[in-house]
């Protein structure tokens, strides 16, 4: 990063309006910059997409520790083993059954959509609302328009569905001649919103988009809906983060 803002200022950029960007790992990496002290002079702005950030980063010996789970369900240190003595058994049972109890089973044999709905609301959607709530500034959105590709991707088996890295084939317009109308539409809005925030670091300006973007408040926790037509909604998923919050990352 030191280099990036020195050529580009070499070359009469702007420096100090640097925009990070990543999806996915990416955005772990920029979750990372973004809060680390040292690094935060040499960027203004963040742009933190679809990042797991229930993922903690672990030493190689906690991730192949299959009690990490429980461990922080205990509130135990993966490797303090005067902490899982003092536990008693209902408490262990309590904590592997916790999840359950919020989340119980459809009484059906196919149990995938309650996993999709369970891992994807701890650790995406409530992790990236618990990191708005302490960011100075934030902005937050949900997309929810299944990829209607006409057979350019393989994506058959999700049809009706949005997948993670969906959204990607839209803010970069890969798939343009292979999107409905209202595909096109929707990628061109959505890259007019990333193109404003890496400009000015306001979403809403300069380029003219469908719908303000509000920001991100605790009290009223507003997101933009990526869909047809594109919306606000307010409180997403509000009573499962509530949850994630309380059991914790």
């Amino acid at each position: 990063m030191p280099s990036t803002k020195s050529l580009l200022e070499q070359m009469h950029a702007m420096g100090n309006k640097i925009t990070l960007f990543g999806e996915s790992a990416g955005a772990q990496s920029k979750l990372l910059h973004y809060g680390t002290s040292g690094m935060r002079s040499f960027f203004q702005a963040a742009i933190i997409q679809s990042s797991p950030m229930s993922f903690p980063f672990r030493t190689y010996l906690e991730y192949i520790t299959r009690t990490v789970l429980l461990a922080e369900q205990l509130k135990c240190g993966v490797s303090d083993i005067a902490c899982f003595r003092k536990v008693s058994y209902q408490d262990i049972i309590t904590a592997q059954l916790v999840v359950v109890e919020h989340f119980p089973p459809d009484q059906v044999n196919d149990q995938r959509p309650l996993l999709a709905r369970l891992f994807t609301q701890w650790t995406f959607t409530c992790s990236s609302r618990l990191f708005a709530r302490k960011a100075p500034i934030a902005y937050t959105h949900v997309f929810t328009y299944p990829p209607i590709t006409n057979g350019a991707s393989n994506s058959s088996v999700f049809q009706g569905h949005v997948c993670h890295g969906d959204e990607l084939y839209f803010l970069f317009e890969a798939l343009r001649a292979n999107l409905t109308a209202a595909g096109r539409r929707l990628s061109s809005n959505f890259a007019n919103y990333w193109t404003n925030y890496a400009k000015s670091q306001d979403l809403n300006q300069p380029i003219q988009v469908p719908l303000i973007w509000p920001r991100f408040h605790n009290d009223v926790m507003k997101y933009l809906c990526f869909q047809d037509p594109i919306e606000t909604m307010d409180n997403y998923f509000k009573d499962d983060c509530d949850f994630c919050d309380k059991i914790g990352y």
